[in-house]
């Protein structure tokens, strides 16, 4: 209820704090709120008064949120920053540091048996931001080896500049459907070399 910044806190509403092992008046300065927890879904709280910044998991476009970062008051620990972690500058509103929001979306991805030299092909879930676009990826063919098809899995963009070279990209959910055992492939060769015979027959 203080009419400025100046002078002693009215009546109750005096805040103390510590420092050096003297009590100071603190009254002046507002503790900046973050939100704090593993998944970012509790409402911004209060942080210790030498707080000033928040610091929460880095979003990795078509991945998700980097693992084992939490949503806390101050800054991102060590060597973190910008890698798995972001901070942004307190305030005393509802935290810098809120989850952002994101979109789920399918796509399927193909891990590489090292004893058949194969590729089987799953479904994943992939991770975008709601302004992101839907980018699923795969090999060129089954035959593209793991050297010259270096993406980790078939969620976003196609790694480096292996697009169209090693790498195909497409736009829609589930669209990255790559023929791995190669059954399709002969069947239509199949019917190819059966259609050619009737030909034959009728001419």
């Amino acid at each position: 209820t203080n009419t400025n910044g100046c002078g002693p806190c009215a009546g109750a509403t005096k805040r103390q704090k510590v420092v050096n092992n003297v009590t100071k008046d603190s009254c002046n300065k507002m503790p900046i709120k973050c939100v704090q927890g593993a998944d970012g879904s509790a409402a911004a709280t209060e942080c210790d008064a030498s707080a000033t910044k928040c610091s929460m998991p880095k979003f990795i476009e078509y991945t998700g949120f980097s693992k084992g970062v939490s949503y806390a008051c101050g800054a991102c620990a060590a060597n973190t920053k910008d890698k798995t972690c972001e901070e942004c500058a307190g305030t005393t509103g509802d935290g810098c540091n809120k989850a952002i929001k994101t979109e789920d979306f399918k796509c399927y991805t193909y891990p590489f048996n090292t004893t058949s030299k194969k590729y089987s092909q799953e479904n994943t879930t992939c991770k975008r931001l709601p302004t992101s676009s839907v980018i699923c990826n795969m090999p060129a063919t089954k035959e593209t080896g793991t050297d010259k098809y270096t993406n980790a899995n078939g969620c976003g963009a196609c790694a480096g500049d292996t697009k169209n070279k090693t790498c195909q990209e497409c736009t829609k959910a589930l669209c990255n459907k790559l023929d791995v055992s190669g059954t399709a492939h002969l069947y239509t060769t199949c019917l190819f070399v059966q259609l050619l015979a009737l030909i034959y027959i009728i001419l």
